[in-house]
């Protein structure tokens, strides 16, 4: 059913009036016509049209501070298309029965604290404060105690090439040479993969 905007604002002022159009406007974001199917213990309406992609829906009492935590249990199935059974039709909800799942212990131990130091420190922690100052657990000067990857640039090992050390190295293309004769490294040869 296609309704033009006008056509479909001037039908919810002639059914609902102006207060209640515009309530229904600020409350839900649009005017929905549709079948009137209960309210609740809190006042919260709900309504039912199956023309709309989501045919039901709820209009809150408190219509400044609306939240969906109102919406009773009772109402909750049907709200969220779990069950086609309004609770003031009178239709009550079948009694389920726990089933049991697991009986007894089946883990090997009777805890899930692993073991570990008492004084164990996370080291990733133990970062320099800057312009040597120290920190907590080292001393102004100490060298730092977290770890490095050791391609990291600040790694003990970096400048003496660190895991780079075994790579072959760039040479930058020298124009006045464009066959590369001059350079420092032997070229690889171009069968080489």
């Amino acid at each position: 059913m296609v309704v033009s905007v006008v056509a479909k604002y001037m039908q919810a002022y002639r059914q609902f009036g102006l207060r209640a159009a515009l309530t229904k406007m600020y409350t839900v974001g649009d005017v929905k016509f549709g079948d009137f199917k209960g309210e609740d213990a809190h006042g919260n309406k709900y309504y039912e049209n199956k023309e709309y992609p989501y045919g039901e829906w709820v209009e809150y009492a408190d219509i400044h501070n609306y939240d969906s935590s109102s919406v009773t249990a009772s109402w909750h199935p049907w709200l969220h298309h779990m069950s086609d059974h309004t609770p003031s039709a009178g239709a009550e909800l079948p009694e389920v029965k726990p089933i049991a799942i697991a009986v007894g212990q089946h883990m090997p131990h009777n805890d899930f604290v692993a073991p570990g130091r008492v004084d164990g420190v996370n080291r990733s922690t133990w970062r320099p404060r800057g312009a040597g100052m120290g920190n907590i657990w080292q001393e102004p000067g100490e060298p730092d105690m977290y770890y490095k990857q050791p391609g990291h640039p600040q790694h003990e090992l970096s400048d003496k090439g660190g895991r780079f050390s075994k790579q072959k190295s760039m040479e930058t293309w020298d124009p006045k040479d464009p066959k590369g004769l001059n350079t420092k490294q032997p070229i690889r040869d171009l069968t080489e993969v």
